[in-house]
């Protein structure tokens, strides 16, 4: 299940117990999201680091991505709903050799300040799962 602070992805839920679930942070280095530019449209997937930071990999170099564009989920990982924003662009690189782009995000999520998230639930179907989960 996708966890999100109201506007923007927290990451996501890996584990949950009677009073409590662990939350994979999107800035995990073991994180990854599918993920568009919103302006161009262009695919990528959305990787944390070891630094709490977020680089999108995977974009073409034919695709136009400037500094200040929206990053947001395409939903094709079918955990995060699409249209949610991840972060804004902050530096643009290309190698001279290779076809990708590489592409440094900052977060829409003030980890250092988050106090309340919501969990969304697709489907009617998951949360009695959620539900089964919680009770063995």
């Amino acid at each position: 299940l996708s966890v999100v602070d109201g506007h923007a992805i927290v990451g996501q839920i890996i584990a949950v117990s009677p009073k409590a679930a662990t939350v994979l942070l999107l800035t995990d280095n073991t994180s990854s999201i599918d993920a568009l530019v919103q302006a161009s449209r262009a695919p990528g997937i959305v990787e944390g680091t070891l630094e709490d930071k977020l680089v999108m990999r995977y974009v073409r170099k034919d695709y136009q991505v400037n500094l200040g564009d929206r990053i947001i989920s395409s939903g094709l990982d079918q955990v995060y709903p699409k249209g949610k924003l991840i972060g804004v662009v902050v530096r643009v690189s290309e190698d001279k050799i290779g076809m990708f782009k590489s592409i440094d995000v900052e977060p829409s999520v003030d980890f250092l300040r988050l106090e309340n998230v919501l969990v969304l639930v697709s489907s009617e179907r998951e949360l009695p799962d959620l539900v089964k989960e919680v009770a063995k």
